[in-house]
């Protein structure tokens, strides 16, 4: 049996789970396309590279969420397995999105 748990259930940015990040991503109609993009931004330019950009996100409403995960992470971010770590998160958040919304 595997005791690892899931992406999904994996604290992300100041202990927020990916369902709880999804629901209020899917409230903004962020598209999940814009979450995998953020994720790889993550992954190769790392958290304070990515929490530096202007527009994180499509959108001002959007962009200030991202913006919140970002700073959360950058707190305690200190190595390229903490930024994998946040933009595997984000992938978990934008699949969940893209189930939101396929059963909305």
């Amino acid at each position: 049996m595997n005791d690892t748990p899931s992406d999904t259930a994996l604290p992300g940015p100041g202990g927020e789970s990916a369902v709880s990040a999804a629901r209020k991503a899917a409230q903004l109609h962020v598209e999940p396309a814009s979450l995998f993009f953020l994720a790889e931004i993550v992954r190769s330019g790392g958290v304070a590279y990515a929490a530096a950009l202007a527009e994180p996100l499509p959108g001002q409403d959007r962009s200030e969420l991202a913006r919140a995960w970002l700073r959360a992470a950058e707190e305690t971010a200190s190595t390229v397995d903490d930024d994998d770590d946040l933009a595997r998160w984000l992938q978990a958040v934008g699949t969940i999105v893209a189930a939101i919304a396929e059963s909305a």
